[in-house]
């Protein structure tokens, strides 16, 4: 620091970030003087601090050196369809005083709109890094949507990619570097958010009404690639999610999203409009109260005269129970409903009830 005026001084600051000189008594412009790695021009704010000293007194002249840490935050796409398999890759550059640090960054999805508003409404996604999901913490039936922290390597990068769901809106993500002392920086260039649009898929938008039908049709066409659909619930909804990616346009079905999900006799698939991902519960039951109109195909109550495998090669599904019905056990053509059953999750991770399918994204998938 630099005390300019009649008799002036100069001194440094400690290691606490105070400083102290002797002047005579008079009138003084207090300047910082020396930058971050002993480069000069640093960020104080003041500029300039004026102070009068009286014989016999003292004075004081505080400033605040804004962290030289800079973000840039980099997103390789900027929109892409929401089929629950599209990967975006990220990647964070930290730098102090110009040169290359690693510090820590924090993560936020969503930002601007609550934790658990971030991981239950609108687009959905996940963000991967090392091969292990970052952002969301939590399960699907306890989500936990508060900031994730990462560390920027010894270049100042971290690399990180972005599972995207199905459902459709702008999704957004916030970076905020901390500065060389821990503490978020407060230097403007210090953060940065990207924003991408998860665009809704090609064709029609059907209600959940039209499945059947629309399955059917694409099931009888050589060319779309339904027609070994497996009747095992795994397989079916990794089929059907393939399709939706790849020709969504030519089936009518992108309007749809599915789920595999545990019923009282084993796997099921759950259809529902890839806009509206099912409410669960705490404990990771889907509720039949917000979401009684979606759709459940479950291979163990197939009691038709020809087997599903058949229904589904052929094109000729009969009708399909809706979750109301097959939770309170009404009758449906074809279908051995049970009263008393229900749906649960079969993963607690963050797949499938909107957001990205297990196994067939990208690479860099990560739940």
């Amino acid at each position: 620091m630099d005390a300019k005026g009649k008799n002036g001084a100069t001194t440094t600051t400690g290691a606490d970030g105070f400083y102290a000189m002797q002047v005579q008594p008079g009138s003084y412009q207090i300047v910082p003087s020396g930058g971050p790695h002993g480069k000069t021009a640093p960020d104080y704010r003041p500029k300039v601090n004026s102070t009068s000293i009286a014989a016999g007194t003292s004075g004081t002249a505080d400033f605040t050196l804004k962290d030289g840490t800079t973000l840039q935050l980099h997103l390789d796409k900027s929109a892409v369809p929401t089929d629950g398999i599209q990967v975006v890759s990220g990647t964070i550059t930290t730098t102090y005083d110009g040169n290359p640090i690693s510090v820590g960054v924090q993560l936020q999805g969503m930002p601007g709109v609550s934790p658990l508003k971030a991981v239950t409404a609108g687009p959905l996604a996940v963000v991967c890094g090392g091969g292990a999901r970052v952002w969301p913490a939590g399960t699907l039936s306890s989500p936990d949507g508060t900031y994730a922290t990462v560390m920027t390597d010894s270049t100042g990068h971290y690399n990180f990619t972005i599972t995207v769901g199905t459902t459709p809106g702008i999704w957004s993500l916030n970076a905020w570097a901390k500065g060389t002392a821990g503490e978020i920086s407060a230097y403007a260039p210090a953060h940065e958010t990207k924003s991408i649009t998860f665009d809704k898929l090609a064709g029609n938008p059907n209600p959940l009404t039209n499945f059947r039908n629309d399955f059917d049709t694409a099931a009888k066409s050589a060319t779309i690639g339904l027609e070994q659909i497996s009747s095992n619930a795994s397989p079916m909804v990794a089929t059907l999610a393939q399709i939706d990616a790849k020709i969504s346009n030519l089936t009518n079905l992108g309007s749809f999203a599915f789920a595999l999900v545990n019923a009282r006799d084993g796997q099921s698939m759950l259809v529902f409009q890839a806009d509206k991902p099912p409410v669960i519960n705490a404990s990771g039951v889907v509720m039949p109260s917000n979401n009684a109109g979606d759709l459940v195909v479950d291979p163990a109550e197939w009691i038709g005269t020809t087997p599903l495998q058949t229904e589904l090669d052929k094109g000729s599904l009969m009708q399909i129970p809706t979750l109301s019905e097959f939770v309170a056990g009404k009758a449906v053509p074809g279908w051995k409903t049970v009263s008393g059953n229900e749906i649960t999750l079969f993963s607690p991770s963050f797949e499938y009830l909107g957001w990205g399918y297990l196994g067939i994204g990208a690479p860099g998938a990560c739940y």
